[in-house]
C-alpha cells in the first residue's frame, strides 16, 4: 500500500519574525507609511503587487509590516517616478540597493514637494504613474479651483491629458493610470461649473462617451463657466435628442457636435439661424473645428472655440 503524504506546509522562520535589521525595532503598517509619506495606501499596495517594494517583515501573528529600510526604498520610487522614471524601473533600482546605498540616493534626489507649483504638469504625470488616486484628485481639484476654468485647462489639463497619451503611447504609464487619468479629469470638470434649469442656448452632443471626447466636455465646462445655458448629449440617441432640442422655444443658438464624420442629419447653418460647429479630436491640438456644413475642419482648442462660440450667441 501506498502512504500518500500530505503537502508540506510552510512555517515561518526566525528570519521572517525576527526583529528587523534596520531601526530599533520599530516596524510600520501600510496605513502609517501612507500617512508618513503622503502615499495613498492603495499606491503602496499596488506597487508591493506589481513591483515588488513593500512590506519584508512579518509580525508573529503573520502581519506584514514596514521596515525604516522598506520605507526608504518606497521614498526613493516615489521621487524617481516624480522626476519621469517609469514605476518599474525606479522599483528595480530600489530593490537593488543596499542601506547606504539607498542613503546616498535618497541625499541626491530632490523631494518633489516643489513640483505642485512649479511644475504642475509633471507633478500630475507623477501621481498617475504611482496611481495615486488621492493626490491625483486633490492637485487636479486645487488647480481647477485656483483661476479662470480655460487658463488652468490652457495650461494645465490639456498640457497633463497629451502627456499621458504620450506616457501611454511609450508604454510607461498604463491602462489603469491612463483611466485614472482622464476620470480624474472628468470629475473635477463636472463639478466646476453648475447645470442650468432654463433651456439651453448651446447643445453639445457626441456619440462617444465622455472619457472618448474629454475636450468637448471641457468646452462645456468653459461655457458654463462663462454664464452659457448649455445641454450635454452623449452615448447612441444623440440624432434624436439633438432634434428634440431644435424643436424647443426658445431655440438654441449654437449646435456643437464631436463627430469624425460629416453626419447625414445635421442640420444646414440656417436651420432656424442655428449656428452648427463640428469638432473632431485632434491631439495635441485638442481638436479640430469647422463652423458650418463642408467647411474644412482645422486644428483649433477650448480656447479658441469658446470664444467662437461666445460670438456666435452675442
Amino acid at each position: 500500500m501506498t502512504i500518500q503524504r500530505e503537502p508540506a506546509r510552510r512555517t515561518r522562520t526566525a528570519r521572517d519574525t525576527a526583529p528587523p535589521e534596520d531601526g530599533a525595532g520599530l516596524t510600520w503598517g501600510v496605513g502609517a507609511v501612507a500617512s508618513r509619506l503622503d502615499i495613498a495606501a492603495s499606491t503602496l499596495r499596488t506597487w508591493e503587487r506589481r513591483y515588488g517594494v513593500g512590506p519584508s517583515h512579518r509580525t508573529q501573528g503573520g502581519h506584514r509590516r514596514y521596515t525604516e529600510r522598506d520605507i526608504e526604498r518606497v521614498e526613493l520610487v516615489r521621487r524617481l517616478v516624480g522626476r519621469g522614471v517609469s514605476a518599474q524601473d525606479a522599483a528595480r533600482v530600489a530593490r537593488q540597493m543596499d542601506r547606504d546605498e539607498l542613503a546616498a540616493a535618497l541625499s541626491e534626489a530632490p523631494a518633489d514637494h516643489q513640483l505642485q507649483t512649479e511644475k504642475p504638469v509633471d507633478t500630475l504625470v507623477s501621481a498617475a504613474l504611482t496611481l495615486d488616486a488621492g493626490r491625483l484628485e486633490e492637485l487636479v481639484s486645487a488647480f481647477v479651483a485656483r483661476t479662470t476654468f480655460v487658463d488652468t485647462w490652457t495650461r494645465v489639463l490639456s498640457p497633463f491629458l497629451a502627456r499621458v497619451s504620450s506616457e501611454r503611447s511609450a508604454g510607461s504609464l498604463d491602462l489603469e493610470g491612463q483611466n485614472l487619468a482622464i476620470q480624474t479629469v472628468l470629475k473635477a470638470l463636472d463639478a466646476r461649473a453648475p447645470g442650468h434649469d432654463r433651456l439651453p442656448e448651446v447643445v453639445l452632443a457626441t456619440r462617444t462617451t465622455r472619457a472618448d471626447s474629454i475636450p468637448l466636455v471641457a468646452l462645456d465646462t468653459a461655457l458654463r463657466a462663462a454664464e452659457v445655458r448649455t445641454a450635454f448629449i452623449d452615448a447612441d440617441g444623440v440624432p434624436e435628442q439633438v432634434q428634440t432640442s431644435l424643436d424647443t422655444e426658445p431655440l438654441p443658438r449654437v449646435l456643437i457636435i464631436w463627430s469624425d464624420h460629416e453626419e447625414p442629419w445635421l442640420p444646414s447653418s440656417s436651420t432656424h439661424e442655428l449656428a452648427v460647429v463640428r469638432l473632431a479630436p485632434a491631439w495635441p491640438h485638442e481638436m479640430r473645428v469647422g463652423a458650418g456644413r463642408g467647411r474644412s475642419m482645422v486644428a483649433s482648442d477650448v480656447r479658441s472655440v469658446t470664444e467662437l462660440v461666445l460670438d456666435r450667441i452675442a
